[in-house]
């Protein structure tokens, strides 16, 4: 009986260790399509480029706010190395600007009318 108590200690200790260490950013970005969530180059290209960082846990996508917040393990990455992912989608990500080739390769409605 101790011995199972004392287990599921340490595995309660261990979920509780593993939930605190992510934490949460918020990116100001440059969403111009009105379909974002249901096109098939906007979103996914945002959430593949983003999930497929290490540490990246989850990353939502809020078209009408144009911000996408990303729950990232701190330990694996820093806010600044999200935000040059999310510009090498092509993708402003707050004070960093879209790679432009990347930029030059979304489709039409992803980019800014002019």
């Amino acid at each position: 009986m101790k011995k199972m108590i004392f287990t599921v200690f340490v595995l309660s200790a261990s979920m509780l260790s593993v939930m605190a260490q992510t934490e949460t950013v918020v990116i100001k970005t440059n969403l111009f399509c009105d379909h974002c969530l249901r096109c098939e180059s906007c979103g996914p290209r945002i959430e593949i480029g983003l999930i497929s960082q290490k540490g990246v846990k989850q990353v939502q996508i809020d078209d009408k706010n144009m911000t996408v917040t990303v729950r990232f393990n701190p330990e694996k990455i820093q806010p600044d190395a999200i935000r040059q992912a999310l510009a090498s989608q092509g993708f402003d990500a707050d004070e960093i600007k879209a790679i432009p080739q990347a930029y030059n390769n979304l489709d039409a409605c992803c980019k800014k009318k002019e």
